[in-house]
């Protein structure tokens, strides 16, 4: 296993969990503690949402009671113990220390905030399934942790290259051929990580390597957060290196010394408008543009994940310019459907979702949180494009798409008109999606029931199918040729409405 970087991250589980010298320890929790307070001061909601993945078994009513101590004590807590009672209470806090117990355990969660860069971040919450979903969210993060395990630098090294030249519709193709044991829950993640750039990618697997159970459930509970929660909490946490004294421009703790706020949106963007000025006028809507593969159903139930999962791709219509690699992102937000009006706190999920030209950007955890009847209408879903840059996100202007619109029931009106069709197998991707007669496909989806008649029709072309798991069927392509339907049945049932299209390429022999 790899050393620690000095972090502070390792495999011990007591209290603190690394052997940090006290003096960088004591600094670490005092100026944790006053970016804490920063954080309270603008997004109080973020803190709590902070302390939940640092301490969720802390009683909800006591949430809000411990922080307002820890605020106003721990400060003087730290400068006015000895040094020798200190280290005790660190290594081992009383029982009834419980806001020393919560800042430890919130000096841990932006230490594994602090190793993970933004794109990491995002790239694991969109893929890390919910609470209650299919597939617990821990054995996700579990699974990548023995699949990163497995591989040392030259693996990477080897996939990285690999997967970053082939053509984007064939990336799980290739990734499969190359490790084919992959689950298949897992593909479209990994070939999203195995594109970053190769220091990133290297640190990753040292990171996942070196976290116990413990971390690994901080950093689900992390990746459960709203993105932009995540991003913002990312953006403002920050972990204190070294014992000296802060140096160079936009240092949180000089700003701090001169008077200014380091974690306010008007003081970010200073600093980085001093480091890296960049025009974004040259990127617009004739550059550009999105489409929507896969609408959400056009009647759902609140508070439930949308599906089919909306699925966005971006379209390039002229060679962008290339003084800087770009890393778009789409970003849903809600709006009504009679006046535009966005919705923002009635749209929970993972809401900004990486894409690259010519691949979906998939929407999986989208939840509508009120019934068309509580707010007297239906809804559209509104997609813009965004660029990350300078740690940031900047909207692409006139780079949109809008939904079909959506109508939103309680869930007994749901269940009492549409009960019939929650049983019908709902085929959602086929991976790969295109290839040739004879290769292995898996098909993702819902309601997939591990009968001996399953039967899977490619255009007029009928074969037998394996179900891996509820969500998951394993087919041999059959002989074909174009662009086809591909639907799930039964025999003596008609096949699923719900399709997913495969297309054949042409054989090595034409």
């Amino acid at each position: 296993m790899d050393p620690d970087m000095g972090t502070g991250l390792n495999d011990s589980d007591g209290p603190l969990g690394d052997s940090t010298p006290l003096p960088l320890m004591q600094k670490q929790l005092v100026d944790l503690l006053v970016c804490l307070h920063d954080i309270a001061a603008v997004l109080p909601q973020s803190l709590v949402y902070l302390s939940e993945v640092a301490q969720p078994e802390l009683p909800q009513e006591s949430r809000i009671p411990v922080l307002g101590v820890m605020f106003e004590e721990l400060s003087k807590f730290f400068t006015g113990t000895p040094a020798t009672e200190l280290q005790r209470a660190l290594a081992s806090p009383p029982s009834d220390a419980v806001s020393l117990k919560l800042l430890i355990a919130l000096r841990e969660v932006a230490l594994i905030l602090d190793e993970l860069s933004y794109l990491q971040l995002l790239n694991l919450a969109n893929y890390v399934p919910q609470m209650g979903a299919s597939g617990s969210p821990f054995a996700f993060l579990t699974n990548l942790q023995e699949l990163l395990r497995t591989w040392d630098d030259s693996d990477l090294n080897n996939l990285h290259t690999s997967i970053s030249k082939a053509p984007l519709h064939l990336e799980r193709k290739k990734l499969l051929a190359m490790e084919p044991n992959i689950p298949w829950e897992m593909l479209q993640l990994m070939a999203d990580l195995l594109k970053l750039p190769l220091e990133e990618l290297q640190n990753l697997r040292k990171l996942m390597g070196r976290l116990n159970a413990r971390q690994l459930e901080i950093l689900m509970r992390l990746l459960l957060l709203d993105s932009a929660t995540l991003m913002e909490l990312k953006r403002r946490v920050k972990v204190t290196k070294e014992l000296g004294p802060p140096q160079g421009k936009g240092n949180p703790m000089l700003l701090a010394s001169k008077g200014l706020d380091p974690y306010s949106d008007a003081q970010v963007a200073l600093q980085d408008s001093e480091e890296t000025m960049i025009d974004n006028s040259i990127l617009d809507s004739s550059m550009l543009s999105l489409r929507i593969a896969t609408q959400p159903a056009r009647k759902t139930v609140y508070q439930r994940i949308l599906r089919p999962f909306p699925s966005i791709i971006l379209i390039c219509h002229s060679t962008l310019p290339q003084k800087q690699p770009y890393t778009f992102f789409v970003e849903a937000a809600l709006q009504r459907s009679d006046n535009k009006k966005t919705l923002p706190c009635q749209l929970e999920g993972t809401r900004l979702v990486r894409v690259v030209n010519g691949v979906f950007a998939t929407f999986k955890k989208l939840k509508i949180m009120s019934t068309s009847q509580q707010l007297s209408t239906k809804f559209i879903l509104n997609f813009s494009l965004k660029i990350y840059r300078n740690n940031a996100f900047e909207t692409i202007p006139g780079v949109e798409v809008v939904s079909n619109t959506i109508e939103v029931f309680s869930h007994t009106l749901y269940l009492n008109r549409q009960a019939a069709d929650d049983t019908d197998p709902t085929p959602y991707e086929i991976i790969p999606a295109e290839g040739e007669p004879g290769e292995r496909a898996i098909l993702l989806g819902q309601n997939f029931k591990n009968v001996s008649d399953l039967r899977v029709s490619f255009g007029d072309e009928i074969v037998s199918g394996d179900i891996h798991e509820s969500g998951a069927i394993i087919v041999k392509i059959p002989p074909g040729s174009g662009q086809v339907e591909v639907r799930i049945g039964t025999q003596g049932k008609p096949f699923s409405e719900g399709f997913v299209t495969f297309e054949y390429l042409k054989t090595r022999n034409q």
